[in-house]
């Protein structure tokens, strides 16, 4: 039966400072903070992309839903559980197969689908700008942007459950140190499932800032632009937005990889980073969740969905009230 560590256990309780207990109360508190924030923003997302019918036609915004419901699972299942662990001083209590998955899903996980999703969004973006692309093919380049990256994102979590590999610093169950992996072999799932993907998006967004700057004529563009509109697609003139989310997702991502890879150290089955900046970095990565819808919200398309969501539950609240008078 598995059961929550103890000092016993784990002889580096005995030895945790002032410092150590109020970084993992700061820890918990930060948690909070991106677990409601990441809740309300994706959510609010996720709401407006179901009700618009324009936005729920678009390929670009089924893929930024995909990212919000990742978001929303990292919200609903890492951060929580994360936060219990940090609470109950680094000890994990929650079962052994539990641990590997929030872990796996923060560590593994996450990036692929984001990386992958994003490298879609660009793609989408290059083709629509200079091929002829149909409704067809553009729900075609949306499915396989929304499949590939979750179906590649779980397979991560295939090692991480046989072999109990965790990427995170902290005291665990003791029931669930039995298994470990040598540090290249980390090194190489970090590549696979996190430098790999990272370079997938690299080229993607290279091709799509290539593609917007050799573009055709502005009159070719308006024509397109108005084609697109009347099927309920955006041709996104607002390509900053996708560019910055990806700025994001470099800028967030790559640092936390490089850092982690050059200082791995693997203790039983866990393998971190002793230094402060890896909490920092890591902090980062999970604000991604935060940012990602932040940055869809600011665009023309998504305000104009947003006043059409705000339109229609206005008609509906108006319409039960009429039907309740009558």
């Amino acid at each position: 039966m598995e059961h929550p560590g103890t000092e016993d256990d784990f002889p580096e309780m005995k030895n945790m400072t002032s410092e150590d207990a109020d970084a993992l109360q700061v820890r918990a508190r930060q948690n909070v903070v991106l677990c409601m924030l990441g809740l309300i923003f994706n959510g609010t997302l996720l709401v407006v992309v179901s009700i618009s019918v324009r936005l729920r036609r678009s390929s670009k915004y089924q893929l930024i839903a995909s990212l919000s419901l990742a978001d929303v699972m990292l919200g609903l299942i890492y951060l929580p559980l994360d936060t219990s662990m940090a609470l109950q001083g680094g000890v994990w209590g929650h079962g052994c197969w539990l641990m590997y998955f929030t872990y796996g899903l923060q560590e593994f996980v996450m990036p692929t689908i984001v990386s992958l999703t994003l490298s879609a969004l660009c793609i989408e973006y290059s083709a629509t700008m200079f091929c002829s692309v149909t409704p067809k093919l553009r729900r075609r380049i949306a499915v396989l942007g929304v499949c590939i990256p979750w179906l590649t994102g779980f397979l991560a979590l295939m090692p991480v459950c046989l072999k109990r590999i965790v990427t995170s610093s902290g005291s665990f169950t003791a029931a669930c140190v039995d298994h470990h992996w040598d540090a290249p072999t980390i090194i190489f799932l970090i590549g696979l499932f996190g430098f790999l993907p990272l370079t997938f998006l690299t080229g993607a967004l290279l091709l799509m800032v290539v593609c917007h700057c050799c573009r055709p004529p502005d009159e070719r563009i308006a024509v397109r632009t108005i084609i697109s509109r009347s099927e309920g697609v955006y041709l996104t003139h607002e390509v900053a937005d996708t560019f910055f989310a990806c700025l994001i997702s470099l800028a967030f991502n790559l640092p936390f990889l490089v850092d982690f890879s050059l200082h791995l150290q693997c203790e039983g089955m866990t393998c971190h980073s002793p230094t402060r900046g890896q909490h920092v970095l890591e902090v980062l990565r999970t604000t991604e969740s935060i940012f990602f819808p932040a940055v869809w919200m600011l665009g023309m398309e998504f305000r104009h969905g947003l006043f059409t969501s705000c339109k229609c539950c206005y008609r509906y609240c108006d319409v039960d009230v009429e039907n309740s008078i009558t």
